[in-house]
């Protein structure tokens, strides 16, 4: 019996049959569904967007209350007359996020209640007596750690009022 020469790495590779590689997989998604799908998220991607382009043009009048409240609170002027004008700006705020009938004629305990009313109780029993001090004691200078107070409760009620009638009404 004659003996075989044992089959070479080249040898044994070459008997290899060719390999047959598959159609390359489509990444593209067919059916219908997938273009319903695609139109159902890409209109609610759209709506959102919408929907915050909105409440951002909304509440502007509350970015332009918070800059007015910054430059109050900056501002080298007496703590009285900085009190004067951070209870202005809150004023001209309510009237333009609030019903003007509705916000006029409030004044004192009236004033500072609604604003508790509409957004979660910032103003203690100090604001009105603070208030008043400015606007009817001229010659009185309030603590300038009140006046603080007073402005970083006001940025607050900007920040956070609720307009809905059903909180407004309560």
């Amino acid at each position: 019996m004659a003996e075989t020469q044992p089959d070479t790495l080249i040898d044994l590779l070459n008997r290899l049959e060719p390999v047959h590689v598959p159609e390359p997989v489509s990444y593209a998604l067919s059916g219908p569904g997938w273009s319903v799908l695609a139109a159902i998220v890409a209109l609610t991607v759209l709506c959102a967007l919408v929907w915050a382009w909105q409440r951002w043009r909304h509440n502007e009048y509350r970015r332009e209350a918070a800059r007015a409240l910054d430059v109050v609170r900056s501002s080298p002027a007496l703590p009285a007359e900085r009190l004067a004008a951070a209870a202005s700006i809150l004023r001209r705020t309510a009237l333009t996020a609030f019903p003007r009938g509705e916000i006029a004629a409030l004044t004192g305990a009236a004033w500072i209640a609604f604003l508790n009313r509409t957004a979660a109780g910032h103003f203690d029993d100090r604001a009105e007596p603070l208030l008043r001090s400015c606007l009817y004691g001229r010659d009185v200078q309030p603590d300038p750690a009140d006046v603080e107070a007073f402005i970083g409760a006001a940025r607050a009620w900007i920040r956070t009022h609720r307009t809905d009638r059903a909180q407004s009404d309560a």
